[in-house]
Order: structure tokens, then sequence, then C-alpha cells
């Protein structure tokens, strides 16, 4: 059974935007990492509840079926509504 390392990384945009990236290694902490990364939700993205979310950040993935969890703003960027989210990875 192979194994890997995963990063998520939260990108913050000049106009205002964030995107949550992954990237990851299969031969542990030192790499190589894999380039480019790949985006799992950025600003924009519209939630299982049908409302759009800003700001998404702080996204942890388990190995269990890919759920994962991470906070983002509702319908505005004031963060007055911010809330935790699940997610499964397709």
């Amino acid at each position: 059974m192979s194994s890997a390392l995963y990063q998520a990384l939260t990108l913050f945009a000049d106009d205002g935007s964030y995107t949550v990236s992954y990237t990851y290694s299969t031969t542990g902490i030192q790499g190589p990492w894999t380039n480019p990364r790949y985006d799992l939700i950025k600003s924009g993205t519209v939630g299982a509840d049908g409302k759009v979310l800003y700001a998404p950040g702080g996204a942890d993935v388990t190995l269990l079926n890919g759920q994962m969890v991470f906070h983002a703003d509702y319908a505005d960027l004031n963060g007055a509504d911010r809330a935790l989210h699940t997610g499964i990875l397709q």
C-alpha cells in the first residue's frame, strides 16, 4: 500500500478572492511535491445549500473517504456570517 502526504494551502489574491488548493508528496515531507497545486474550493463556489461561499480556508481532509472540513463566509465579504462546512472530495 502506498501512502501520500497532503498539504492544504489557502491562497489570497489581489482581487480579494481566496482559493484552497492542495499538493502532495509520495516520498515524505522533503518532497518532491506535485506542481502545480490542485484547487479544491475558491471564492464564489456554491455550497450544497445553494449559498455562495467567500473566503474559504482552513481545509482539513481525512484519509477516510476524502471527507473535508473548511470554513467560509456566506454571501458577503465582511465575515459576519462565517461557518464550518463539510464536503467529500470526488
